[in-house]
């Protein structure tokens, strides 16, 4: 009885083929595909090889009973399964080239509803979705749980045996552009389980490009690496979308069993061509060596987050999620380096690159830089559940097209101090990247001007005319001059605990208001930071 069960879906899925009953609703399929999606894959493995055992077991040792004959036949119909499956998928793999965007819902009732059946039920239309807006917020409260990650964690699995499997079977460049369309799909689904409403936006015309491009994002959410493929989806090098190749954590992906093997995300993505750092070694610019020369060599662009980690999330006084901060990625054995919310290894990598180019006479390296706003609100760092009926955006920023004197000699220290000129050259260009790194990003999340909206607004700070104008003119005067220490203390000081607040931002205003010197500045920076350590 209970092997009759473990194979109904199957023998159904069998029946309605030769029946064509299945013909009269999509549903039925469907409803069968579902059961084999959950079924199939330790039936058609683990199960059927104790029964195969079992029956070969018995025939030499006996008794053997007509039974053992039925067995033969279910393993057989397994057999045919896995068959079945294998072409399956492949040809999903070939025919998910054929579109551009699919709509994730769509997608998903077709793969089930395949391997519910022995029929072809490939279309040759398909519903598609706008890679610039998708909206399935369905107009109810916003809640928080765990839900749309445990479906997501399930679909992850799907689109990444789907995406190996192409890179395996079809022809190397098809076999890429087959991950990103899974990939997209990916980020799509996402959105749509957890009832989000995505938006890509840009002040500017779309960039087109022909040439090499580094992708720069603001890290504020695991969401940032799932959805930046869909939403990147309308941007296009040479005539082909878009092949973000993160920089990613190691330890992330490829060290954790879960997400390595189980997921088969760190699987597929090391196939894809991700590159990996391992953040324990103190070999980072290795790393940025190796990325540096795949972004220049290979037809795909190269994606970085600056900040090296996701931004920690902050709430407002009643405790709801505010998405997160930029400045707050500090190391903690530096918390009052000025710029040391960003790691030093972005620079290095838009500079190594652009000395390869240079070198190999090749078009310079654009730097795209891309801010989002929103993940963390869905999904800030330390926590897993996922807010629904959120809005998440993609700024599309500045395009920096990167060009190196001609007449300067550079050479990268790899690690070691400088030796030569052309060392001291290496690493203070490397500075003033880094500085127009950290500009650019701040500028296509417009945090400054978030962060002086917030301050206007809170009801801790005197609320006359007078106050807040000087306190308004004195963060404008050092946001026109680049002077971030200001914004640095004011993002870092919400994102401690309320308690804190109102003691901080009186002292924030004051010296705005006594246009405080740089070392009072510095003074309250370390003395909020090391709150923040201490959270």
């Amino acid at each position: 009885m209970i092997i009759l069960l473990i194979y109904l879906p199957l023998l159904l899925k069998g029946v309605f083929f030769l029946t064509r009953f299945e013909k009269i609703s999509k549903k039925i399929p469907e409803i069968l595909g579902r059961f084999e999606y959950v079924i199939a894959p330790w039936r058609d493995t683990v199960f059927v090889l104790l029964l195969f055992t079992l029956t070969i077991h018995h025939f030499f040792k006996g008794p053997f009973s007509a039974h053992f004959i039925i067995f033969l036949l279910f393993c057989a119909l397994s057999f045919c399964n896995i068959l079945y499956r294998r072409k399956f998928r492949l040809m999903i793999c070939h025919w998910v080239l054929r579109f551009d965007s699919l709509e994730p819902h769509a997608f998903f009732h077709l793969y089930y509803r395949s391997l519910g059946s022995f029929l072809n039920q490939l279309p040759l239309q398909m519903p598609s979705v706008d890679y610039s807006y998708i909206d399935y917020r369905r107009g109810k409260t916003s809640r928080q749980n765990f839900f749309p990650l445990f479906q997501g964690a399930f679909d992850t699995a799907t689109l990444a045996k789907l995406a190996i499997l192409a890179m395996k079977k079809l022809p190397a460049d098809e076999g890429l552009d087959a991950f990103d369309a899974f990939a997209r799909i990916w980020g799509a689904r996402f959105v749509a389980q957890a009832h989000l409403r995505l938006k890509t936006v840009s002040a500017n015309p779309l960039p087109t490009f022909n040439g090499k491009v580094l992708l720069v994002f603001n890290h504020k959410s695991y969401l940032d690496f799932a959805l930046n493929f869909f939403a990147l989806g309308n941007l296009h090098n040479q005539g082909r979308h878009l092949r973000p190749r993160f920089i990613a954590a190691k330890d992330h992906f490829i060290d954790n069993p879960l997400v390595y093997s189980w997921l088969g995300l760190g699987k597929c993505i090391e196939k894809a061509g991700m590159i990996f750092i391992n953040r324990q070694k103190g070999k980072g610019w290795l790393a940025m060596k190796q990325a540096a020369h795949q972004l220049a060599s290979k037809e795909l662009e190269v994606a970085i987050y600056p900040q090296g980690t996701r931004a920690w999330g902050l709430q407002s006084e009643q405790g709801s999620r505010m998405d997160a901060g930029y400045y707050t990625t500090f190391h903690p054995k530096n918390p009052e380096e000025i710029r040391g919310h960003l790691k030093n290894g972005t620079a290095q990598l838009i500079l190594d690159t652009a000395l390869e180019l240079k070198k190999e006479k090749k078009t310079p390296l654009n730097v795209l830089f891309i801010g989002i706003d929103g993940t963390a609100t869905v999904a800030p760092k330390g926590s897993f559940k996922i807010q629904t009926e959120t809005d998440i955006t993609f700024h599309i920023g500045t395009c920096w097209k990167v060009e190196l004197a001609q007449e300067i000699l550079f050479l990268n220290p790899e690690g070691e101090a400088p030796s030569c000129e052309a060392h001291e050259n290496y690493l203070a260009e490397l500075q003033v990247i880094h500085e127009k790194v950290d500009r650019e990003m701040s500028k296509s999340i417009r945090h400054h001007t978030l962060l002086l909206e917030r301050i206007l607004e809170d009801p801790r700070i005197p609320q006359d005319k007078e106050s807040l104008k000087r306190l308004q003119d004195y963060l404008q005067r050092a946001d026109a001059t680049e002077n971030i220490l200001p914004f640095v203390v004011l993002d870092r000081l919400y994102a401690l605990p309320s308690p804190f607040w109102e003691k901080h931002l009186k002292h924030f205003a004051q010296l705005t208001w006594q246009d405080a010197d740089k070392s009072m500045w510095e003074a309250f920076n370390l003395k909020v930071s090391k709150e923040l350590l201490e959270k």
